[in-house]
């Protein structure tokens, strides 16, 4: 369909037409530095998560995300938002906390929000990997 939702062709997708468009899917982590956002690209941001995470449980990612993160973007609570919500969790975090969410400079995409679960999938990886 065309910007004023007026149908300019059809597609029947067959088992050949889904391979094809299959074979020509990217993740963001494939686009790498062609999937801007707004500090960086998708992979910079996932590299600043995939670091912090490192030598954490699934529990402790649970507790961190419940600490750390808003509960309405699923952001790291690093002080810009000017939600009353996010500013009163964030004035109740420890001097740790605040350092551990320090180490999160550079991520601003959600960790787990309505457009993707990060860490729903880590804590999948972690089971299976078990």
């Amino acid at each position: 369909m065309d910007g004023d939702g007026v149908t300019e062709t059809e597609f029947e997708q067959t088992e050949d037409t889904f391979v094809e468009m299959a074979s020509k899917y990217r993740t963001k982590r494939m686009l790498g530095s062609a999937y801007k956002m707004n500090s960086g690209t998708w992979s910079q941001e996932a590299d600043v998560y995939e670091k912090w995470m490192q030598g954490k449980t699934a529990s402790e990612l649970d507790e961190a995300f419940a600490a750390l993160f808003s509960d309405l973007n699923g952001r790291p609570l690093n002080g810009n938002s000017d939600k009353p919500e996010d500013v009163a969790k964030r004035e109740a975090l420890s001097e740790d906390q605040l350092a551990e969410i320090d180490a999160l400079t550079g991520a601003t995409m959600s960790f787990k929000d309505a457009h993707g679960d990060m860490l729903g999938a880590v804590k999948k990886a972690i089971a299976a990997a078990k």
